[in-house]
């Protein structure tokens, strides 16, 4: 059972004072319910349908938008609580975009129940959630309890207590429970870091040097990028702090060839062109051709130059075998180390699809393995949080081949506000600890001889 103080500390901060806004009669509220219906047909596609939603919607102003943001994405965030704290009241699930939608504004806007239009005895439990959640919680496995309060799936909220308490677990939950910062990472061939913050706070931005990468600068709330001129200069990119931290990881050797073997749309390989030796040839490979188009672009607008290649999802790759200096496989996996940024993430995968995502994962480290030079290194990373995909993914890999080698990550870290992260010999950084996205990389050597 869950102490009363993590009860406490699971529910979301209720605003203090009561927020007016939240009283009925405002035209944001239906625009709101018709917005959430069409985003739980697909929660999955959640940050697509509610920027498309309120682009689209005439009837919301400047001010409107934010806030009827910020609802939505706090209901999809807790999803399951407010059904839990609805169904305590007699909800069996009727009216459920409008049930939703007055819920939060009782749970956090601080609505009394009996002014929402909807049955006030559903929301008694909102208006006091601790008395439904002790009781409720008395008996309940605790992986239950986390993906109840954490609106997670079952899946993952096992998976998260697979090396941690509920405590622990619940910590890194609730860091993702509220919108991620703007980072930016400083085009390192162009400019510097101190003359993009000085062009920023001419600009009346907040901006701050980011903690963990040399290259980051970290923006607290919106801000409208394409007006800025260093976007349009393309002399930053968006890019969280571990992301960054991850790709400053396969540090290049002069006159060598570097292989972002799940690429994407390049965020990883850009960053390693930006500052690797000249000579260095960075190969961003990827199934998906949209994304290297994309990446092509991204290259452009930064006056990088990568190689894009498009492979197939299986069968051999297109590149000599043996002869990548760095291969790095930042491979597909749940993506909970980044639900501030991507809510819907946690519903993009059913439990089979989830479960077998370690399997998928060494299968690509197996098929990567191939290209990296003796002695060379082999970058393995995912922003997860769950163990099976990280660090047991790498002893899997090992197990397999034991002439491979872990490199500890103190050796491969120069930046010297950083290098409390090389403690462990594998890279960790959640949003609890760090106040970035979820990230795990490992770096192992190759044997020197076949």
């Amino acid at each position: 059972m869950a102490s009363a103080r993590i009860v406490t500390d699971a529910l979301p901060a209720p605003a203090d004072p009561p927020d007016p806004r939240a009283m009925p009669g405002h035209l944001r509220h239906g625009a709101g319910i018709s917005l959430l219906a069409w985003v739980l047909e697909r929660p999955d596609l959640a940050e697509q349908r509610i920027a498309q939603g309120l682009r689209k919607d005439r009837r919301l102003g400047s001010k409107d938008r934010p806030w009827v943001a910020d609802t939505l994405y706090g209901i999809l965030r807790r999803r399951r609580l407010l059904q839990t704290l609805l169904a305590a009241g007699g909800w069996q699930g009727e009216q459920a975009p409008e049930a939703l939608w007055w819920a939060w504004q009782v749970l956090v806007r601080r609505l009394p129940g009996d002014e929402a239009p909807v049955p006030s005895a559903w929301l008694r439990g909102c208006e006091d959630p601790g008395t439904v959640l002790e009781p409720w919680g008395k008996d309940r496995e605790p992986w239950e309890w986390l993906a109840t309060v954490g609106s997670l799936p079952d899946w993952l909220a096992r998976g998260l207590l697979e090396d941690r308490d509920l405590e622990q677990a619940l910590a890194e939950v609730l860091a993702q429970d509220s919108r991620a910062p703007v980072v930016l990472r400083v085009a390192a061939h162009r400019t510097t870091r101190k003359t993009i913050l000085e062009a920023l706070h001419a600009s009346g931005i907040q901006a701050t040097a980011g903690r963990w990468s040399p290259l980051s600068i970290v923006i607290q709330g919106r801000v409208h990028l394409p007006s800025q001129p260093c976007w349009r200069d393309g002399l930053v990119s968006l890019q969280d702090e571990a992301s960054q931290v991850v790709a400053s990881l396969v540090a290049p050797d002069p006159h060598s060839q570097v292989v972002d073997a799940c690429a994407g749309a390049g965020g990883k390989a850009l960053a390693i062109a930006a500052t690797a030796p000249p000579q260095v040839q960075v190969i961003a490979m990827d199934i998906r051709k949209h994304a290297l188009v994309e990446a092509r672009k991204r290259a452009r607008r930064e006056g990088l130059k990568i190689r894009t290649l498009p492979i197939q999802p299986e069968g051999p790759v297109p590149l000599q075998a043996g002869t990548a200096a760095r291969v790095l496989v930042d491979a597909p996996c749940s993506g909970s180390g980044t639900l501030r940024r991507h809510p819907g993430l946690r519903w993009r995968w059913d439990e089979a699809t989830a479960l077998a995502l370690p399997d998928l994962q060494v299968r690509l480290l197996e098929r990567y393995a191939d290209l990296v030079a003796p002695g060379g290194h082999l970058i393995y990373a995912t922003c997860s949080l769950w163990r099976a995909e990280n660090q047991g993914v790498v002893d899997r890999f090992l197990a397999a081949h034991p002439s491979w080698e872990p490199i500890p990550i103190i050796e491969l870290i120069d930046n010297t506000e950083a290098r409390d992260l090389g403690r462990d010999p594998v890279l960790t950084m959640t949003p609890h600890h760090h106040g970035t996205d979820g990230f795990f990389a490992a770096v192992l050597r190759a044997p020197k001889t076949v």
